[in-house]
């Protein structure tokens, strides 16, 4: 047996995969499996990450930020403590269960100063404060944690091997009927209550595996050992989708046919025989049976919505397959309601799964009920009785036992996540070595698919609630991840288009701001689209699909739904609508087909500034860019069209993406007439600049600037006269900064510097002013000077020196003493003003350089870059 102290464990630096494997470290170090995630990312945590019931224990996991003076990593690491136990403390006062032991776990080194912070806080509050170091963290690590954490380093490393199922099958199979036979008798009892199961706990058993040999799937092929199933296997023939056999009897062909849709249901689309190198291609692609979730997630709401459900049914299979609609849909009181009702048919059927399959959707849902649905009358009672499902003693059968383990401990989501978050890294190395001139083919793209489809397969098919899981969101994250490197890997033969599979699923199961972050990591221009689905999911149907049954047609289909499950619902909306946004922008479309989309993009919009209902849906973001990442290919006078838009709405506007678009329309020599010039920029600011007494519409009085390069000369001196005519009337800090920026009028016209400088100093008194809560109007100051070349020295700014080092930095690069610095100030202000005055300072590169080389961070390196390497 390996001496596991003997090695020195990498650290985890992913916040999330590493409060799973401080979670799964306590389960083991405690023999318990009552540590568990307290909330989920974007909900208040009160200072803590996981939470014991059982044995009073909370935890906070901090990973070590990105600062390299490690004397601010301390700092850092301390006030994170300080701050995260006050919370709990607080949280402790309000509850039942007083916690008596609060635990900070972080990825940084053993340290004197946070531990003797700790025994301080322990003294004062009476409670167990525990700092637990990566060291002493690591010192804890098992074999079972290395099996999941650290692969590579297991002594049993098998990465494509199934385990042999602990309960075997064979003593009880008759071996004196034909394989055939055989296989579907293990089958049958197998997937007799259950509809999808992990690989391992079926294929390495016989029939499929002999002594001498182990058998394992990868990459939707079955590898089997068993020789005497060749034959089987080698007489299946399959044309159009049918299995075209002639057999002996029906009992024959029901024997196969069950058999192959079995394995099919399973990842199996193929089966190989090692030994002798057998090969055979077992896939059946199954007339689809169309249901609602079907036309739910096809956005075919009018038909999915208006379908009456079935109250009274006795059918186990129909009322779950309604528990996981109405789950899917947003209504998850009737989706819990319909669980209950299940369960109670499965307890009547003595089938010991099923009623653990309720069972665990039971307790998620009443969570999520207690949570979107506590005002709703019988939600208390419901709640009240899904607590308690998961202490029900169940009477299992052996050969179930290893199916409950999954379920109930969800490995099924914590296996899948680490095999997809280590396939997409493998994939995302590959791309890295193929920019700096590797090899670029990509042999894991097939094997991420792969363990995608198989988590999506078992989750779905088996109708299990599975939102509310962190884990399957980070699946989601990483799966897109390896997807986009893989796009982005030129000569790539296993994918260079996006095909139906992937945009529906991308589409219903991301989160847009998601697909975007990743999309920009990789610098990618468009992806190729390649229809691959005829039967509803293909990508223009869909995106038909919600255009034809928006506004008062989804509107009235929701007509018969409670509050909770609208608001729900409509959450679910917004995000289907700004992912087909997402991906109407950066698919390669041809003429005809982007025509068409703008078209409807513009019906969209139209019909949701029209209804005030609608407002929720406007998201300016991605609506923008649609526009800006398409302008090369959609018309100019559409263009013009969605600009005139975003003017006059300014739940749509986008300074930013505004200027881009200007400035792409500036190279195209485009310039308003002068209707538009009229229509679009004067009429709609004049309306609003002179209606300058109410506050709300400070921002779009600033529209007309973003455009300047679209205006004639005569008309600049126009909006010229508009501004001073602003400004006189009732100064703006907002309109004047915008006009110096912009170089509508300089910065030392008028007297509007100096009421601009006195609103910095009554916008928070000078004292009070610090890093965390600074003056945003110092920072515009400060970028119009340095857009203005103008000095320092100026005696307006001599007000607001000396305030914290950030600007006794800022105010004197050359002669600022740098152990005081904190990289993080370069992204605090990031114009190119800003960056010119940057690359002005010797000593600033100087020691950008020498922190860089001595201790390498990649972000560091990565912002050094962006401000130095120009052009």
């Amino acid at each position: 047996m390996t001496n596991l102290n003997l090695y020195n464990f990498p650290s985890i630096k992913n916040d999330q995969l590493f409060e799973d494997f401080v979670l799964d470290l306590f389960n083991d170090i405690n023999n318990t499996k009552s540590f568990e995630k307290y909330g989920r990312s974007g909900q208040g945590q009160k200072g803590i990450d996981i939470i014991s019931n059982e044995l009073k224990i909370v935890i906070q996991c901090k990973l070590r930020d990105g600062e390299s003076n490690q004397k601010k990593i301390v700092q850092n690491l301390k006030k994170s403590l300080n701050d995260d136990f006050d919370a709990f403390l607080i949280f402790n006062a309000s509850h039942n269960i007083k916690y008596k032991t609060f635990i900070f776990a972080s990825n940084w080194k053993n340290d004197t100063e946070l531990t003797d912070e700790c025994i301080r806080l322990s003294n004062s509050s009476n409670l167990i404060v525990e700092y637990w170091s990566w060291e002493r963290l690591q010192a804890q690590i098992s074999e079972n944690i290395i099996k999941k954490y650290y692969p590579y380093l297991s002594e049993i490393n098998q990465p494509f091997i199934s385990k042999k199922y602990f309960f075997s099958f064979e003593n009880s199979i008759d071996k004196t009927k034909e394989i055939d036979e055989q296989l579907y008798e293990y089958l049958s009892l197998l997937f007799k209550d259950i509809q999808v199961l992990p690989d391992y706990l079926f294929v390495n058993n016989y029939p499929f595996n002999s002594n001498e040999e182990m058998s394992y799937c990868h990459n939707f092929t079955l590898f089997f050992s068993n020789q005497n199933l060749i034959p089987f296997f080698d007489s299946i023939t399959i044309q159009d989708n049918t299995i075209t056999n002639k057999f002996s009897s029906q009992k024959k062909e029901k024997i196969t046919t069950s058999i192959i849709e079995i394995l099919n249901r399973n990842n199996i689309l193929n089966v190989e025989n090692r030994q002798t190198g057998f090969k055979k291609e077992i896939f059946i692609n199954q007339n689809k049976i169309y249901t609602k979730i079907d036309e739910l997630e096809q956005f075919s709401f009018k038909v999915s919505l208006g379908i009456k459900q079935e109250k009274h049914s006795d059918s186990f299979d129909e009322l779950s397959f309604l528990g996981y609609y109405n789950y899917k849909l947003g209504d998850y009181f009737s989706s819990l309601e319909y669980f209950f009702r299940a369960k109670e048919i499965a307890k009547s059927q003595e089938s010991d799964i099923k009623v653990i399959l309720c069972n665990e959707n039971i307790y998620n849902l009443g969570r999520l009920v207690e949570f979107y649905f506590h005002k709703k009358l019988g939600a208390s009672e419901l709640v009240k009785k899904s607590r308690n499902v998961k202490e029900e003693a169940v009477n299992l059968k052996d050969y179930n036992k290893e199916i409950y383990s999954v379920i109930s401990d969800y490995t099924f989501l914590k296996d899948s996540k680490i095999k997809i978050y280590n396939v997409s890294k493998k994939i995302v190395d590959t791309y890295n070595s193929y920019l700096k001139g590797g090899y670029s083919n990509n042999n894991y793209y097939q094997e991420l698919l792969y363990r995608f489809d198989k988590i999506q397969t078992f989750l779905h098919k088996n109708f299990i609630v599975y939102e509310h899981f962190l884990d399957y969101n980070e699946i989601i994250e990483a799966f897109v991840e390896g997807i986009f490197a893989t796009l982005n890997i030129k000569n790539n033969y296993d994918l260079n288009s996006f095909d139906d599979y992937l945009l529906s699923h991308l589409i219903l199961f991301s989160e847009t701001d998601q697909l975007n972050r990743i999309y920009n990591r990789y610098n990618i221009n468009k992806f190729d689209y390649n229809r691959t689905s005829f039967d509803g999911y293909d990508f223009f149907s869909i995106f038909n699909n919600y255009v034809d049954d928006f506004g008062e047609k989804l509107d009235k289909s929701l007509e018969s739904y409670d509050t909770e499950t609208k608001n729900i619902f409509v959450e679910k909306h917004v995000k289907y609508l700004k992912n087909l946004l997402f991906f109407c922008g950066v698919i390669n479309f041809n003429e005809i087909e982007l025509k068409v989309i703008t078209k409807k993009v513009f019906g969209l919009l139209e019909t949701i500034l029209k209804n005030n209902k609608l407002k929720y849906l406007i998201n300016n973001k991605y609506f923008n860019l649609f526009f800006l990442r398409q302008r090369k290919n959609i018309e100019i006078i559409d263009l013009k069209k969605f600009l005139a838009i975003s003017l006059s709405n300014k739940e749509i506007f986008s300074s930013e993406l505004t200027y881009i678009m200007a400035d792409y329309l500036q190279v195209k020599k485009v310039k308003f007439d002068s209707k538009e010039f009229k229509d679009f920029v004067i009429n709609f600011n004049l309306k609003n600049i002179i209606n300058h007494n109410t506050s709300d519409v400070l921002d779009t009085n600033n529209y007309g600037l973003f455009l300047k390069k679209l205006y004639t000369s005569k008309q600049l001196k126009v909006i010229k006269n508009i501004i001073y005519e602003r400004l006189d009337a009732n100064y703006s800090a907002n309109i004047f900064y915008l006009s110096v920026i912009y170089d509508f009028i300089k910065i030392d016209e008028k007297n509007y510097l100096i009421s601009f400088v006195n609103g910095c100093k009554n916008y928070y008194p000078i004292q009070n002013l610090n890093f965390q809560f600074k003056n945003y109007l110092i920072d515009d100051l400060i970028n119009m000077y340095l857009k203005s070349n103008k000095d320092f020295k100026d005696n307006f700014i001599n007000d607001f020196k000396k305030i914290d080092t950030y600007y006794d930095w800022i105010f004197d690069l050359e002669n600022f003493d740098y152990k005081d610095f904190n990289t993080n100030w370069l992204d605090k202000y990031n114009t190119i003003h800003y960056y010119n005055y940057f690359r002005k300072s010797k000593k600033l590169k100087s020691y950008l350089k020498e922190l860089i080389d001595l201790n390498y961070d990649h972000k560091l390196f990565l912002k050094y870059r962006e401000i130095y390497f120009v052009g």
